[in-house]
């Protein structure tokens, strides 16, 4: 027998950019504010609930322009 956890949401960053991201459940009104994501790299939100609306927000860094 074998269980396996898995977050509800996953964020990867496919850019070729470092970037900050931003969630907010409108929901509930939380916040979770400037999380870094390096390129390539991903991130699991274990506290997001599914069923509420959430809004996404994406801060390219250092693009060289």
């Amino acid at each position: 027998m074998s269980i396996r956890l898995s977050a509800p949401i996953e964020i990867e960053n496919l850019l070729p950019y470092d970037v900050k991201f931003r969630i907010y459940d409108k929901t509930t009104k939380h916040d979770w504010p400037n999380n870094p994501l390096n390129k390539g790299g991903s991130t699991a939100l274990h506290l997001i609930e599914l069923g509420h609306l959430l809004l996404l927000s994406v801060e390219i860094l250092d693009t060289g322009t």
